[in-house]
């Protein structure tokens, strides 16, 4: 299963319901149509946040990236590990931090 990210979630409208949101600090695609909106490619549809976390609970490993100074992406990082010990998993947690250019 891949599941693609829009830009954040869940979107700003969405924040602080049931499902756990953020407060947005960064305006940077916020009115984007994709932005909180997270795409199944496996089934070809958008999923809800709680969808999204309860298919991590299952997965062996959970790869999380970002633009390192973008506070929306960090906070969103820190959301799906909570939601991921939330749902009963014991995470290990690796950081790193390549410059741009090292990328790819």
């Amino acid at each position: 299963m891949i599941l693609a990210l829009g830009s954040a979630l869940p979107s700003p409208d969405q924040a602080g319901t049931k499902d756990g949101g953020i407060e947005w600090q960064s305006d940077h695609l916020s009115g984007h149509v994709l932005t909180g909106k997270i795409w199944d490619t496996t089934n070809g549809r958008f999923i809800t946040p709680a969808t999204l976390y309860d298919r991590l609970r299952e997965a062996d490993f959970v790869l999380l990236g970002e633009v390192h100074d973008n506070p929306d992406h960090h906070a969103l990082q820190a959301l799906v590990i909570q939601q991921l010990v939330a749902r009963g998993r014991r995470p290990a947690i690796v950081f790193e931090m390549l410059e741009r250019d090292q990328q790819g």
